[in-house]
């Protein structure tokens, strides 16, 4: 038996049935049902026969008065003149005529023009990136070439361009007009160049020291200051302008950034070059504070005041700058110190009316000074074993006090006389007491007795006992409880101190004591 085609279905239709109906009527009559295929086609050509306007066979075009109609709807649509920034070239004459020919008595010209307005070309649509790009193109021939920035400087290899050298210019003229005045017998009338020159105003003796030094290294005797005067010779030697400007020209050359620049002027020497900062480089800056800022006035006539509160700043510098601990600042500690911000910041005042006073406050050398003359019982400026133990009510342990003594934690200043103890006889006894007992002590390197502590060495110890957070006291004490130097704590080293406090606190406390094993629980739990 043969499938039902298409023209059997339609034979058989008639208006009145349905679509189901000619299909049951197909399937009563053929010995097979139709496919789905043959379904869905009869179904479209049923709608193509039901519609009102047929269906254009595939590659025709529209009709004429239908593709006028489209360009008229596209010129005359006011989101087409929105959206479409380049207008279809088809002229308002030819859409709206007064006589529509056909399509095939159109002129070939007419034809292209509604055919374009139809599908516009492709150089049509591609007209506004071309146009883009194009005043992308004008717009970075006509701009200016881009300078970028030295990031590195070499001292061997200063700094040659042209934003340097307007920079160096603009300041020497500022500058200039200073030196054709008379400055004065004074050091503090050089702070005008000074700030001229970009430099913090407590800078000023640091340059001035560094623009008089002549050709072999050695400072003229402008730069020998004592208290706030100068003597009145020191005019005759004072920097002619010429000689300010090849200094300050190759200063500037030869330095990055303002911390590069004043690192420069404390650190440079013909004699001795060196790529790192003392605590004798850092002084006159302090001293520069000490004798000009308007806050510390009373301190004049104070030597002793005035000597430890210079102390305790540049301890203070070297306390959060100096991260390897062997009193040498380089030039990344330098400027993560911000050194040159902080001698900015007190320019305005150092205790009065701030609210967070930092490494120049007196108040706080105050409090650090008091705390360590109360300990010094003979007022030598040493404190020993005994002294320390009475800190805080003697908070600390016997044997954490003997590892801060030994220098454990920071390396003591203090010079001990070897030779002189050595030919002590009852040095040596004690010293061969102690060998004998080697097998069941620590620290046999350095005798307890012979230990001291300076000012300096306690302004480490104190700064790290009341805020135990900061990187440098989480070290000092590390350095403490290091028994063997390892850089690792195990649990036997720190049993060795947690010992004696156990044994105060069953002396002490009548309730329940915290067990070793139940405090490491908690440490590893932490970890």
């Amino acid at each position: 038996p043969e499938s039902p085609t298409l023209s059997r279905m339609l034979a058989r239709d008639s208006p009145t049935l349905s679509l189901y109906e000619k299909l049951a009527s197909t399937s009563d009559s053929d010995e097979e049902s139709p496919t789905v295929s043959q379904m869905s086609r009869s179904l479209l050509f049923r709608l193509d026969l039901e519609s009102p306007t047929g269906r254009r066979a595939a590659g025709t075009a529209d009709s004429p008065l239908a593709a006028l109609e489209k360009a008229k709807s596209l010129v005359t649509s006011p989101l087409a003149l929105q959206f479409s920034p380049i207008p279809l070239p088809i002229a308002a004459d030819d859409i709206a005529g007064p006589d529509l020919e056909d399509e095939a008595s159109m002129p070939t010209q007419k034809r292209q023009m509604i055919g374009t307005a139809r599908r516009p070309s492709a150089s049509i649509r591609d007209a506004p990136i071309t146009l883009k790009l194009e005043q992308r193109r004008r717009k970075l021939a006509n701009a200016a070439p881009a300078t970028v920035p030295q990031i590195f400087v070499s001292p061997l290899r200063p700094r040659m361009d042209q934003g340097i050298e307007r920079i160096i210019s603009a300041q020497l003229e500022q500058a200039r007009r200073h030196f054709d005045s008379s400055f004065g017998a004074r050091e503090a009338d050089f702070t005008k160049v000074t700030e001229e020159c970009g430099l913090p105003r407590f800078a000023n003796r640091a340059l001035f020291r560094y623009v008089t030094r002549d050709a072999s290294g050695s400072s003229l005797s402008g730069s020998t200051i004592i208290g706030k005067r100068a003597r009145l010779t020191d005019r005759e030697v004072w920097p002619s302008f010429g000689h300010f400007c090849n200094v300050w020209a190759r200063l500037r050359r030869s330095s990055a950034d303002i911390h590069a620049l004043l690192f420069i002027i404390l650190t440079d020497d013909a004699s001795q070059p060196r790529s790192y900062l003392t605590r004798a480089d850092i002084k006159p800056l302090v001293t520069d504070v000490v004798d000009n800022h308007f806050e510390l006035e009373f301190l004049e006539g104070q030597g002793q005041f005035a000597q430890s509160y210079t102390e305790t700043v540049i301890e203070r510098i070297f306390y959060n700058a100096n991260r390897t601990w062997d009193g040498k600042m380089t030039l990344s500690q330098f400027r993560k110190a911000d050194i040159a911000g902080m001698l900015r910041a007190i320019e305005g005042g150092i205790d009065v009316d701030v609210e967070s006073p930092g490494i120049f406050s007196y108040k706080h050398f105050y409090v650090l000074f008091c705390s360590f003359f109360e300990l010094d019982s003979n007022r030598d400026r040493l404190l020993d074993a005994r002294d320390l133990l009475r800190y805080f009510s003697g908070t600390l342990s016997r044997r954490t006090i003997s590892r801060i003594m030994m220098g454990k934690g920071k390396p003591s200043e203090h010079v001990i006389d070897r030779a002189a103890a050595a030919d002590d006889p009852r040095a040596k006894a004690k010293a061969d007491k102690r060998k004998a007992k080697a097998g069941s002590r620590y620290d046999q390197n350095v005798r307890l007795s012979d230990c001291r502590m300076t000012y300096c060495d306690f302004i480490w110890f104190l700064l790290s006992e009341i805020d135990k957070t900061s990187p440098t006291a989480i070290e000092y004490w590390f350095r403490c409880l290091d028994l063997d130097g390892d850089g690792v704590l195990t649990v036997y080293e720190l049993e060795y101190f947690y010992d004696e406090q156990y044994s105060r606190m069953e002396e002490e406390m009548s309730g329940d004591v915290i067990m070793l094993d139940d405090l490491m629980c908690q440490l590893n739990d932490l970890i």
